[in-house]
């Protein structure tokens, strides 16, 4: 039997522009483990239990520094907005001048519209910063690519450049048309979602879409249209097959030359065949590359397990995963604008 293995970091206190922020402190045997389990393997998820929180978000980002300081990663991918991360990549290219914290908004439109955070904050910031150094003066650059497809504005936004005056009222339709679902899921409930008037909505949304793309989709846009097909028949999808797109997005980057590192919430990155319910991205992955494959899960481990361990019990976790980095949480980050 696989035995899970389990780090725990002490923390300290220190104080950021932004506020009291927890910070983690890694000795070096942690830090050679987590180095010694990822140099075994070419495809790593590193997750997290919950999204936008101090102690997980600061945790993963000195992980990844460490990794990336010691050659362990070539490409991050980012379980958000294809579109939007292709934004990020240039800038820590430095290749385009963006407003860093409007991008990150960007990267989740459904967490913005909610006024909730997901990756626009101070951590992410300084990480996204960090990259664009790392990359300014090391001959051997990391790359971000977007998995996942939770933003329509953008792509709808950057089609009107190829677009007529007929095009861009459609565009413009279709947007109020998106504008109008998401806000009757966010204003009362996810089962509005099987009312008519809703499907009716996002019905004329996906033929706009449809249309534009027979009319103007070329290969310099067709990432655009990628994006807002993904999105806009995800919702009237009765098997909601989020992961299986996340995974048709990530397997491109998955090459046999480059080491990829998957930022997600655990939840995706599980080994876990026996979840009821649609499969997800971790097992999609786990059935593919095997043993290529490593799950590192990010967790207050208190929080997460140990009041389930009657369901969850130590054996079953190391079937759905290969370490554990068990960290306190901490606050909520702080959403910038």
């Amino acid at each position: 039997m696989k035995f899970i293995t389990t780090i725990t970091f002490s923390t300290f206190i220190l104080p950021f522009l932004f506020g009291v922020c927890t910070a983690q402190t890694l000795s070096q045997k942690d830090y050679d483990k987590i180095l010694n389990k990822t140099n075994s393997h070419t495809i790593i998820g590193l997750g997290e239990a919950e999204h936008f929180y101090k102690g997980y978000y600061n945790t993963k980002v000195e992980v990844v520094k460490y990794l990336i300081n010691n050659k362990s990663i070539d490409i991050i991918a980012l379980e958000a907005s294809l579109n939007a991360t292709a934004l990020l990549n240039d800038y820590i290219y430095g290749k385009l001048t963006i407003d860093l914290p409007q991008a990150l908004t960007a990267l989740n439109e459904p967490y913005a519209l909610q006024e909730a955070g997901l990756y626009n904050c101070s951590e992410i910031v300084e990480f996204m910063e960090w990259l664009k150094d790392y990359n300014h003066s090391h001959n051997k650059t990391i790359k971000l690519v977007g998995i996942d497809f939770q933003n329509y504005s953008l792509p709808l936004e950057k089609l009107k450049v190829y677009s007529s005056k007929h095009q861009i009222e459609k565009i413009d339709q279709t947007k109020a048309l998106l504008d109008s679902s998401m806000r009757s899921v966010i204003d009362s409930n996810i089962m509005i979602i099987t009312s008519q008037p809703w499907i009716k909505r996002l019905q004329i949304a996906q033929s706009n879409i449809e249309n534009l793309k027979d009319e103007i989709c070329n290969d310099a846009n067709q990432r655009l249209f990628n994006e807002l097909e993904q999105f806009t028949t995800l919702w009237d999808n009765p098997m909601f097959p989020r992961d299986s797109i996340m995974y048709k997005n990530l397997t491109p980057y998955i090459d046999g030359k480059s080491r990829v590192l998957i930022w997600a919430a655990n939840f995706h990155l599980e080994k876990d065949p026996f979840f009821k319910g649609p499969k997800k991205l971790g097992v999609f992955l786990n059935e593919k590359y095997g043993e290529k494959y490593c799950v590192i899960g990010v967790s207050d481990q208190i929080h997460e397990y140990s009041k389930n361990l009657i369901y969850r019990p130590m054996d079953q976790l190391s079937d759905k995963y290969e370490m554990i980095i068990n960290v306190p949480k901490g606050d909520k980050c702080v959403i910038i604008n």
